[in-house]
């Protein structure tokens, strides 16, 4: 298992006050108002989550935080939110095996866990990746039969006990009901006596100690009132028992002790029988507040907008778009430090960010060893066994140290706590004693602790020789905060490449305003700084301001860029929608053209139409509301297609023929003229050119085969096929068939009825099989049918 250890400001091994420094007071907090359970939020923020576990952990809070899963979570937390969960924690099965007796409040809402999870196993061993064992299978089972079913016959889900539902205290408690209504009535009497009206305190009766009184004034009581049960604070009034009212007392007393005796006996009773399964309770209230561990993490996730980081082997800190969590609209910065880096110097004027900035990185150390998702939009990070931190100020008053001697006593600590691998982070390093020489000791520092080659050091600092020095080594990073001339203010954006200018005088100047006294201070400490410091200072503040309107036009750039590209994806879109608003107009106009000309077949089909005029009238309007979707391709004359068919030498009234104009064998009906005849498909009776009709036995002289079929019965576009047994349903659907990919009707309708589904399961499995068609369940909607329609 990995470790770490923080160092604080007054004392390494004083850890909350180095996390009060990093607010995590109030990350706690937040946890704990997301959670459910009292314990839940220290599991949390208290323990660091074992190195081999914690992918494992990351995987289960992305499974709470899906979409899918959050309708569930909310039903199971709205189940758990009413439960008291004061006396119930991961031992209540074993303390259960061991003897003790819970009490009906503390087994109603162990019980109701138990159910919860009974209610929702499948999601809780699915998302918190647990097997439910045989073992567990057999103590639901028994928990449900010998215990669930009884308990809820009297207490409810709510954990509330109705004792008018047991049958050992439903006439007690009727009794005691009656007794209690008598002691009220009684008292309401007693106040209105002349007894009690003068000496009574106030218009209302009390229970104290399980006794009805009244409330008497302490200066006008007399033994004749009743005996003394209690006195208020002040001593002014007095508690008095009626003597009236001692036998319902008496009586009301008898009747609680018999009832709490049965209560005993009943939670003595549900206890033992929890008792045989005390390991599997354990089991279950583990899952539990497991549930509300990843729940709170997922939540608290979700309320600071954390992603989950991706934990390298390597020892590389990458972060995309990092942030302090709990600034609102924070800026964001991205920084990488590289496995053969040493480090990472910040710099920059004061109130610039440097120290959110060192924070934000820590926390994000210090959230991958709670388990928890870090303040980045991408990260991958390792995890480092050693963390260290140091605030900005170090005194120590309680042991006489300076805050230079506090710095010196703590890193001199550090470097004897250094393991494999180390994050050592320090805001302001050196920050007490000469610039010159301080700058020396922390860069020593640094190359002393960086020995190790899986430690790394991130620092802020002012002392312009360490800026200097880490500028120059190749093996550590120089990054600065953005400072904007324009509006005197910082960017908060780190810069990096170079250091930069503390700014101190300038941001002295702006803060005091136009004070005359600070302004000679100003004057006066621009004269004591020598001009080699001042021209330095000044050209890290034109590198800076620089850098800091390249920054500025390169952000505008791609704020442009991602603008036109936003603009071309909603272009894109909006065609997209006009594409589907068309497509979806075109869908609803043929299928009412569908309609028609299914009720056109069938009215043909029952012979309610019978004149062909009136045929061709009703088929032309239809050809005329479907021609605007059809795609017209050049084919060249139609009858092209069928030039090697021979022609009859002479048409005769009632033969068959290959009619080219309908791709289909007709019985000829009449002949209207020279150019134009009737012919029928069943019932149908349509128009057709004369040089459409072919002779349908006969080969074609070019020496090509062709093939022509007919039927003798009519084609149907419905089939009742119920009580048919499965061949003979086979035989039918295969040889209606071809009517439907030929073209010849737009659909066919199997009833195959419910039943056992034998005919339903083989015709769409063979629906399916066949590429060339496609069911649904018709107009109807009934599952007892299936509409079979051509692709």
């Amino acid at each position: 298992m990995s470790s770490y250890v923080i160092i604080m400001t007054t004392n390494i091994q004083n850890k909350n006050t180095i996390l009060k420094q990093l607010e995590w007071d109030l990350f706690f907090g937040k946890a704990q108002a997301i959670s459910l359970f009292p314990e839940t939020a220290s599991r949390i923020m208290e323990n660091e989550v074992d190195q081999q576990r914690l992918e494992a952990v990351y995987t289960i809070t992305e499974k709470f935080i899906e979409p899918e899963n959050y309708e569930e979570i909310v039903e199971i937390q709205h189940k758990l939110s009413d439960l008291n969960f004061e006396h119930i924690n991961h031992t209540s099965g074993s303390k259960l095996a061991k003897g003790e007796v819970f009490s009906l409040e503390r087994l109603a809402t162990l019980i109701r866990i138990v159910e919860v999870f009974i209610e929702h196993k499948k999601f809780l061993s699915d998302n918190l990746l647990e097997f439910l064992s045989e073992d567990t299978e057999r103590f639901i089972s028994d928990f449900r039969r010998n215990t669930l079913r009884e308990f809820r016959t009297f207490v409810s889900k709510d954990c509330e006990i109705d004792f008018f539902k047991h049958p050992k205290l439903n006439h007690l408690y009727k009794q005691q009901m009656e007794i209690e209504q008598s002691s009220r009535g009684l008292l309401s009497k007693l106040r209105q006596n002349s007894k009690f009206e003068n000496p009574l305190q106030f218009e209302s009766h009390d229970i104290i100690n399980d006794k009805y009184v009244l409330p008497i004034k302490s200066d006008g009581y007399n033994s004749g009132l009743g005996a003394i049960i209690a006195r208020s604070e002040s001593g002014r009034t007095l508690y008095v028992e009626p003597l009236e009212v001692k036998n319902l007392n008496l009586m009301r007393m008898e009747v609680v002790l018999k009832i709490d005796q049965i209560l005993h006996d009943i939670a003595r009773d549900f206890s033992s029988r929890l008792a045989a399964h005390g390991s599997q309770i354990d089991y279950v209230t583990d899952l539990i507040f497991a549930f509300d561990e990843y729940r709170t993490r997922a939540n608290f996730a979700m309320e600071f907008h954390l992603n989950r980081p991706v934990l390298c082997s390597d020892h590389k800190l990458e972060l995309d778009s990092f942030f302090h969590p709990l600034i609102e609209n924070p800026v964001k910065n991205s920084l990488l430090i590289k496995p053969s880096d040493k480090g990472l110097v910040i710099s920059g004027p004061n109130t610039g960010g440097k120290t959110a900035t060192i924070k934000a990185i820590a926390l994000t150390s210090f959230f991958i060893k709670h388990g928890l998702f870090v303040s980045a939009r991408k990260a991958e990070v390792f995890n480092f066994q050693n963390i260290f931190y140091f605030g900005n100020d170090q005194q120590s008053l309680e042991e006489g140290l300076s805050s230079f001697a506090a710095e010196v006593k703590n890193y001199t600590e550090l470097l004897s706590l250094l393991g494999e691998s180390n994050l050592v982070i320090i805001d302001e390093i050196f920050n007490s004693t000469s610039s010159e020489e301080a700058s020396a000791l922390a860069f020593s520092f640094f190359e002393e602790i960086t020995k190790t080659s899986g430690s790394k050091v991130i620092v802020s600092t002012h002392h312009q020789t360490l800026k200097t020095i880490t500028h120059s080594e190749s093996n550590y990073i120089s990054c600065h905060v953005g400072f904007d001339e324009s509006t005197n203010s910082p960017t908060y954006k780190l810069i990096f490449g170079a250091p930069g200018s503390s700014l101190a005088l300038d941001i002295f100047k702006k803060l005091s305003g136009n004070d005359s006294k600070c302004e000679e201070i100003y004057n006066l400490a621009l004269k004591r700084l020598d001009n080699k410091m001042i021209n330095y200072e000044k050209l890290l503040h034109g590198l800076s301001e620089r850098e800091g309107k390249l920054s500025k036009i390169i952000e505008e750039n791609e704020r442009l860029n991602k603008e036109l590209k936003n603009q071309k994806e909603a272009a894109k879109g909006l065609i997209q929608l006009k594409v589907d608003e068309e497509v979806s107009k075109v869908k609803r106009e043929l299928s009412k053209i569908e309609k028609k000309a299914y009720s056109l077949l069938k009215q043909t089909k029952s012979g309610e139409i019978k004149s062909t005029r009136a045929q061709d009238k009703k088929f032309s309007q239809l050809q005329k509301e479907i021609s605007p979707f059809i795609t017209k391709k050049d084919e060249g004359p139609r009858v092209e297609k069928f030039k090697d068919m021979p022609r009859p030498k002479e048409l005769v009234v009632g033969n068959k023929y290959f009619c080219s104009f309908v791709n289909q064998t007709v019985t000829l009906i009449k002949l209207n003229n020279k150019k134009e005849a009737v012919v029928s498909r069943g019932n149908l009776k349509i128009k057709c050119p004369i040089d459409s009709l072919h002779s349908p036995n006969k080969q074609a002289k070019s020496g090509k085969v062709i093939v022509n079929t007919f039927r003798t019965a009519p084609s149907k576009l419905e089939y009742d096929c119920r009580g048919m047994r499965l061949h003979e349903f086979q035989n039918i659907v295969e040889n209606a068939i071809p009517d439907l990919l030929s073209g010849e009707l737009p659909f066919i309708n199997f009833i195959h009825g419910h039943g056992n589904g034998t005919l339903k399961k083989w015709l769409r499995d063979f629906i399916t099989k066949n590429d060339s068609i496609m069911w649904d369940k018709g107009e109807s909607g009934n599952d007892g049918e299936t509409r079979v329609i051509a692709k």
